[in-house]
């Protein structure tokens, strides 16, 4: 992956876009959402965006009927925290993933 200062592309917005169905996304695909979720705790930007990528991890995992996600988890403490958390949002997911 290369980071890069410059615009590579100028796309416009479509209505019925990967945006606009993110919700349903995560539904499908939550082992591979949470894989993602794993790899950028690793390699956190922040201490927010690992407290966000952490409750996104938790809410994936439990969609994906992961059962050893705490163990997996690159910081097993702050995924014990965040587990109240993520089983919001994984109920928010699947209200707003239909």
């Amino acid at each position: 992956m290369a980071v890069l200062n410059e615009i590579l592309v100028n796309v416009d917005y479509q209505t019925d876009g990967s945006s606009a169905t993110m919700w349903k996304q995560y539904v499908k695909n939550p082992k591979g959402f949470a894989f993602w979720r794993k790899i950028c705790m690793q390699y956190p930007e922040s201490r927010k965006r690992t407290f966000i990528d952490c409750i996104h991890y938790v809410s994936n995992s439990i969609m994906a009927k992961n059962e050893r996600y705490i163990k997996e988890s690159p910081r097993p403490v702050l995924t014990v925290l965040c587990t109240p958390m993520g089983l919001i949002l994984y109920i928010v997911t699947l209200r707003k993933g239909r």
